[in-house]
C-alpha cells in the first residue's frame, strides 16, 4: 500500500475513533457526575451545596440526551439511504 494512502487510512480510523469516543464521553460524564452527586447526598444527609449542582447536571442532561439521540436517527438515516 502506498504511504500516502495508508495514513490517510490511519487518519480516518482515528478520527472515526475520536467521534465514538466524544459520543460515549458526555452521557458517561453526566452518568458519573449523577451518581457522584447521589452518593454526596447521601453522605450528607442532602445539603443545599450538593443538591444543586445535582439538580443542574439533571437539567443539562435531558436536552444532552435528546440531541444525541437525534444526531444518532439523523446518522442512521443517512446511511440507510441508497446512494
Amino acid at each position: 500500500m502506498r504511504p500516502e494512502l495508508k495514513r490517510e487510512l490511519e487518519r480516518m480510523i482515528w478520527r472515526d475513533r475520536l467521534r465514538r469516543g466524544a459520543a460515549v464521553a458526555a452521557p458517561l460524564g453526566l452518568a458519573a457526575t449523577l451518581l457522584g452527586g447521589f452518593s454526596l447526598l447521601r453522605v450528607y444527609h442532602g445539603g443545599v451545596w450538593v443538591a444543586m449542582p445535582l439538580a443542574l447536571a439533571a437539567v443539562v442532561a435531558k436536552p444532552l440526551i435528546l440531541v444525541f439521540h437525534s444526531r444518532q436517527k439523523r446518522k442512521r438515516r443517512q446511511d440507510s439511504e441508497p446512494d
